[in-house]
């Protein structure tokens, strides 16, 4: 079953996450296309009193507005800010401590790309943003028939420790980012929740 669009009402609160600084974002990884990165974007969480109507109840899909994409969105998680304007899909956790980013980029818009120089040029920027580093192997897969590759990388921005996982997959006419990331304490019961959705992603024929 496909999701309709969801009528999502936020509301923002003064609190604010500092997982990045204005000069840095731990999730832009928007490539120009000429293969210089040049555009960063500030990720800052902020802390929001969410309506009941803004909450994915269980086994509902959402699907990007460039219908390239389709996964089961995680129970009870929410449509969310995250400060980048190049996601189509931002959501975070009830407990706002895990997050997850869809990013689409039309394959149009990139000569001479393939999907290694894809996911090098966005992990190089998105490892770029973190303090103390560290990054697993890349694990090459297929995800719905589609080449994918799984990294793994944690970090530290703004003097707290958030691990990530993030899955790039070349869809038939748009390279696709998937990142999940949650605070290293909570990385044990979020990952599962990551895993979910990441099974149930489709990819959609053009």
């Amino acid at each position: 079953m496909r999701a309709s669009r969801l009528g999502i009402t936020l509301v923002r609160s003064r609190i604010a996450y500092p997982l990045c600084n204005t000069k840095r974002s731990v999730f832009a990884a928007r490539p120009k296309a000429g293969g210089t990165v040049v555009r960063r974007y500030c990720l800052l969480i902020l802390a929001m009193s969410i309506q009941p109507s803004a909450l994915f109840a269980q086994g509902i899909t959402v699907v990007d507005s460039d219908s390239t994409i389709s996964f089961v969105a995680p129970d009870g998680w929410s449509h969310a800010q995250l400060g980048n304007p190049d996601a189509s899909i931002q959501m975070a956790s009830p407990d706002q401590d895990a997050f997850l980013l869809l990013i689409v980029e039309p394959k149009d818009d990139f000569f001479g790309w393939n999907m290694t120089r894809f996911l090098y040029v966005t992990l190089g920027q998105a490892v770029a943003a973190l303090d103390f580093p560290e990054v697993s192997d890349i694990e090459h897969t297929q995800v719905d028939g589609a080449t994918a590759a799984v990294v793994r990388a944690s970090g530290a921005a703004s003097g707290q420790q958030y691990r990530f996982l993030r899955i790039a997959i070349d869809a038939p006419a748009h390279w696709v980012q998937l990142i999940f990331a949650s605070l290293r304490s909570g990385w044990e019961a979020n990952e599962a929740i990551f895993g979910r959705a990441v099974e149930s992603v489709e990819v959609l024929p053009r």
